[in-house]
């Protein structure tokens, strides 16, 4: 599948998150979250046969590691469910954080807040 078919929908499967309900409470949740976990288990599989360890296949950091990078900043912020499932995707992530300048300023502050301000409205 090409990643310029699945980038789009990489973006979009995090919504599921900002609900503030239970799951039990969300008649679609569970499809939403098996669709999150089956698209990490794409990116994973990019980050690890991409041959260069972007998640584009590039031979540096490209757009596709900067705009996934920062939805999985999100992902990783809210810790919703465990993502230890994607060793290379958390491989790349690591490499990519420390590859952008001013990531954790830039990015990794604001997925934190976000996903703090989600915690809160679900207490």
């Amino acid at each position: 599948m090409e990643f310029s078919y699945i980038l789009p929908r990489l973006l979009q499967y995090p919504q599921f998150l900002v609900d503030p309900r239970p799951p039990g409470k969300i008649h679609h949740f569970s499809e939403k979250l098996a669709r999150m976990k089956e698209v990490l288990g794409w990116a994973d599989g990019f980050a690890r046969d991409s041959g260069s360890g972007y998640i584009a296949g590039t031979p540096g950091l490209s757009l596709a590691d900067l705009a996934f990078a920062a939805t999985y900043s999100t992902v990783a912020a809210f810790a919703y469910f465990d993502l230890s499932e994607y060793p290379d995707l958390n491989a790349w992530f690591a490499r990519v954080k420390a590859e952008i300048p001013k990531y954790k300023e830039l990015c990794g502050d604001g997925a934190e807040e976000l996903a703090e301000m989600w915690r809160k409205r679900r207490a």
